[in-house]
């Protein structure tokens, strides 16, 4: 597994994140979770309830089982990206794109 978390963000109201992979499939996919501040799991948007994305492209859509919007909680939060799978090796994360 290959992980990385992001610097703290803040947002005004709900988001949508994005992301430019390749390399994707069902054996080497992403996992996508909001934390707090303090890198703990927010409900609903980690564990059993992360994002995953299994396919490789400019700007897919980041969607938990809610849909493609998340409402992080007021102050900082961070987004934390693993790269998982029998084949994770041959997966590349390039950027992450976080809308308003």
């Amino acid at each position: 597994m290959r992980t990385f978390v992001t610097c703290d963000l803040e947002a005004r109201g709900p988001i949508t994140i994005s992301v430019n992979a390749d390399g994707l499939s069902p054996d080497a996919f992403l996992r996508v979770e909001l934390l707090d501040y303090a890198e703990r799991p927010l409900p609903g948007f980690s564990g059993d309830r992360a994002a995953i994305i299994r396919q490789s492209g400019l700007r897919v859509p980041v969607a938990w089982g809610r849909g493609p919007t998340a409402n992080p909680p007021a102050g900082p939060f961070k987004i934390k990206v693993t790269i998982d799978g029998a084949l994770r090796g041959s997966a590349n994360v390039y950027a992450l794109y976080v809308g308003s």
